[in-house]
C-alpha cells in the first residue's frame, strides 16, 4: 500500500470515528436530559454495546491483518514462472530449448 492510499484510508477512518463519537455523545446527553438516566442506569447498556463493538473491531482487525499478509506475500514471493519459461531463459535468446538440445547432439 502506498503512502497516499494509506493517508486517504486514515482520513476516512478518522472522519468516521469523529462522526460516531459525536453521535454517541449526543445520544448520551439526550438520554440523561430527557429521561433523567444516570450513569449507573446506562452502565449495563454501555457494557453490552462495548462487548458487541469489541467483537466487530477484532474481526475487522483480523481481516485487515490477513489482507496485509496476503499482499506482502504477493510482493515478497511472486508466482513461480512455468518450467518452460525458465528453461528458455537459460538458453540463448531466440533459440528454444528443444532446438538447442538438437543442435548440441548434432555437433560432433
Amino acid at each position: 500500500m502506498d503512502i497516499k492510499a494509506a493517508e486517504e484510508f486514515l482520513d476516512q477512518l478518522f472522519s468516521s470515528l469523529e462522526s460516531m463519537e459525536t453521535q454517541s455523545a449526543a445520544i448520551l446527553q439526550f438520554m440523561k436530559q430527557q429521561n433523567g438516566a444516570t450513569d449507573e442506569q446506562l452502565a449495563p447498556y454501555f457494557k453490552q454495546a462495548g462487548n458487541a463493538s469489541n467483537v466487530r473491531w477484532r474481526a475487522a482487525s483480523r481481516r485487515r491483518r490477513r489482507e496485509a499478509h496476503r499482499r506482502s506475500e504477493r510482493i515478497l514471493r511472486p508466482k513461480a514462472r512455468p518450467v518452460r519459461q525458465r528453461a528458455l531463459q537459460r538458453t540463448q535468446p531466440g533459440i528454444c530449448v528443444s532446438r538447442a538440445k538438437r543442435n548440441k547432439s548434432a555437433q560432433p
